[in-house]
């Protein structure tokens, strides 16, 4: 009886030992299955703990809200139009990137929906030329003209100024729609991206499926 109670007192006292020097450990130093059960292991946005990502801690939430994936944050920050956390109201450092012309030609709401950019773009090739041949031919006219003397000439370089002028206002017009049309899209579907050091806590995907 004597010897179990020393042994008991003895396997009491190697714990207090081991609890002791555990404590002591630095938090960095001790076992990550335990830093881990600590955090939140998903994406608060996807909660999609097989995606191959690094999740990190962008903002000032915590718990279950603190990590997520630089991507899903960056494709919900794209969608919402915001450049803050909708919890915390960190203010991130983000980098717009403006959508590609092919991408705006082929979208649902682009110029090739309606058809009008495609007619407008046919319309300045053929007219293009047609519009500069006949500028020459009136004013090759009315140089011939006005050094035989003749008033025809007049009126030929009247009609020359006519046509350039009125081909160019409408090649500005024309420009000028769908260079603001194409703004105005790629404002409104426009790419945002996070910037510098945005995380103050990592955990890698490798850790997580450990």
């Amino acid at each position: 009886m004597a010897e179990s109670t020393i042994e008991i007192k003895s396997s009491v006292d190697k714990l207090d030992v081991y609890l002791t020097a555990n404590e002591r450990i630095s938090p960095h130093k001790r076992s990550p299955i335990k830093s881990i059960s600590s955090l939140s292991s998903s994406c608060r946005i996807c909660h999609d703990n097989d995606f191959p990502e690094t999740l990190v801690s962008p903002c000032l939430c915590t718990g279950s809200l603190e990590l997520v994936h630089v991507s899903c944050l960056e494709k919900w920050l794209t969608t919402s139009k915001t450049k803050h956390c909708e919890i915390c109201k960190f203010a991130f450092k983000t980098k717009k990137e403006l959508r590609p012309i092919k991408e705006w030609l082929l979208s649902e709401r682009g110029p090739g929906a309606s058809g009008n950019f495609y007619s407008d773009v046919l319309c300045l090739l053929l007219l293009s030329p047609l519009c500069f041949i006949s500028i020459y031919l009136c004013t090759v006219g009315a140089i011939t003209y006005l050094e035989k003397g003749h008033w025809e000439g007049i009126g030929l370089a009247i009609i020359s100024i006519s046509v350039l002028i009125t081909y160019l206002l409408w090649a500005f017009i024309t420009v000028r729609f769908h260079l603001r049309g194409l703004r105005n899209w790629q404002n409104e579907h426009h790419r945002i991206h996070l910037l510098g050091n945005h995380s103050n806590r990592r955990v890698p995907h490798d850790i997580i499926q450990a």
